[in-house]
């Protein structure tokens, strides 16, 4: 499914203009892209090949839900989060981006179960 879904996705464009933080014990913190029709579109067509498929992900990942985001860092220390910010903004932003890849990745440690190029990246 994901190799089939790389086949039939170009590459997207875009650009990270915003540093957020997620209010969870985690202590995520991120790059927000500026969310485009395309970026929504592309993410509600893989949802629907993934429910196609009969995977599940978390309720925070569904269209819908889902924030748009670039994680810089996460297991921040809350009492941290406050100083981690500053440092994000030093970025020259909006920095431009592009998605060529997809990827099923296991998480904690990272590790790369499969990865595709998007079609003419």
């Amino acid at each position: 499914m994901l190799e089939a879904f790389a086949w039939d996705t170009a590459p997207l464009e875009c650009s990270l203009a915003s540093v957020g933080v997620f209010p969870t014990e985690e202590g995520v913190v991120f790059l927000a892209p500026v969310v485009t029709r395309e970026l929504l579109d592309l993410h509600q067509e893989f949802h629907m090949r993934l429910d196609e498929f009969g995977a599940r992900c978390s309720a925070y990942y569904r269209p819908g839900a889902w924030v748009p985001h670039c994680t810089l860092a996460t297991g921040v220390a809350r009492a941290a989060v406050p100083q981690a910010v500053p440092v994000c903004l030093d970025a020259a932003l909006p920095i431009r981006a592009r998605f060529e890849r997809v990827a099923l990745v296991e998480f904690w440690p990272v590790k790369v179960l499969y990865a595709f190029d998007l079609a003419g990246a």
